[in-house]
């Protein structure tokens, strides 16, 4: 009885609000007198003895292998996202389709065969593994059959990518249906936690763990929700999208230094502004950012669609600054916003220590909610420059 009240201070120390602190208490006790075949009160739909009974005597998971589960959920998740075309789906022949370049980009940037990427990376610079293989790993999800990943993406796949409406279209649906798959999965991963995460602690705080679980499941209901609502409207205009998306072609130098394919939701503006979000806006608005060669050279496609004024504001507002700071801005939001990141491997061994260090840091605790405050890193450390903005002619 001392450890489990010893265990509810600390869970309380935790909690302002006093009548929050009653209810958690009362909550406790009121787990304690639930038998082994009542219905579990994590809400998993099992019973209690087929759940969380002794629960505190279970094995501790690591939290590499809670990464490991979660990255086993997204291979395992398939189906294909085009589902506005579903009549022409081949739904039992889902591949691993690429949101980068295979040919292009990561051809270009692989070292025998591998790029290097952050994503699912957890604990110190020491313990990571950077190593993707470009065939069927850096880039790859499961979220299109073998006909869609051919026949949206052949602009890009297979003909050089051009300053038109359908180049624009593909390259930002296929980074939008990522980050629509990626919050799906996510879900599943959540659900999967809610098995194992608490593990070994006592009742108060298996009770604390299994709140914030179910609140980071609303979360990513509601940005699939978002995104979702997104997604659909490209989809409507994907017959004709002349006219009906914004646009701007990032050149570079030379050869791509680093590659990403996804979408960012950003909270603050780049004064730091609360823009959305929060208290500022019931809905989240997305912009589009993916990597192809252009004439040779790397570029970054960002995208949006016009009716997102917030968004549309943001890029405006970007755009308008020097390619230096456009440079700095959108390779310390690609690191900080996005997990789907990809960078030749020996530009990882010339950085310093600190500098990995630093990288890791934005990549494991910034996301979108995190705004931009003028940093020159990672952007001083990318051995690249901004050639041109191209508006897209569409």
């Amino acid at each position: 009885m001392q450890d489990l009240e010893k265990s509810i201070r600390e869970v309380l120390g935790y909690i302002e609000d006093r009548q929050q602190r009653i209810d958690f208490v009362n909550q406790v006790f009121a787990i304690r007198r639930m038998q082994e075949d009542d219905p579990c009160w994590c809400g998993s739909e099992k019973t209690v003895s087929s759940c969380h009974w002794k629960r505190q005597d279970a094995r501790p998971v690591s939290v590499g292998h809670q990464v490991g589960v979660r990255v086993g959920i997204f291979k395992r998740k398939k189906f294909c996202s085009a589902t506005y075309d579903s009549a022409n789906c081949e739904t039992k022949n889902i591949v691993g389709a690429h949101t980068i370049q295979k040919s292009a980009v990561l051809e270009a940037m692989a070292e025998e065969g591998h790029v290097g990427s952050l994503y699912q990376q957890v604990g110190e610079v020491s313990d990571v593994n950077l190593k993707r293989g470009v065939t069927n790993i850096a880039s790859v999800f499961y979220g299109f059959c073998r006909k869609h990943d051919n026949d949206l993406f052949e602009c890009l796949e297979k003909r050089p990518v051009v300053l038109n409406a359908e180049c624009l279209w593909a390259s930002s649906y296929r980074a939008v249906c990522h980050e629509h798959y990626q919050k799906m999965a996510a879900i599943e991963g959540t659900k999967a936690q809610r098995d194992f995460a608490d593990n070994g602690l006592p009742l108060p705080w298996q009770l604390m763990m299994q709140a914030e679980i179910r609140n980071s499941q609303a979360q990513l209901r509601l940005g699939l929700e978002f995104i979702g609502t997104i997604k659909q409207r490209f989809e409507q205009i994907s017959a004709d999208p002349q006219g009906k998306l914004l646009g701007w072609l990032v050149t570079f130098n030379g050869p791509p230094k680093l590659a990403v394919s996804g979408t960012f939701s950003p909270f603050y503006s780049l004064d730091g502004q609360l823009i959305q979000g929060g208290e500022a806006t019931q809905h989240v608005e997305h912009f589009a950012i993916s990597t192809v060669m252009y004439e040779g050279k790397a570029a970054w496609i960002v995208a949006c669609l016009p009716e997102q004024h917030i968004v549309v504001r943001f890029l405006e507002q970007l755009f308008s600054r020097s390619h230096r700071e456009i440079m700095d801005i959108l390779s310390w939001a690609v690191f900080a916003w996005n997990e789907n990141v990809y960078f030749p491997l020996s530009w990882w061994d010339g950085l310093s220590e600190t500098d990995k260090e630093a990288l890791l840091a934005l990549a494991q605790k910034a996301n979108c909610t995190t705004p931009y405050e003028n940093q020159t890193f990672p952007g001083s450390v990318i051995d690249q420059h901004i050639q041109s903005v191209i508006p897209f002619p569409c």
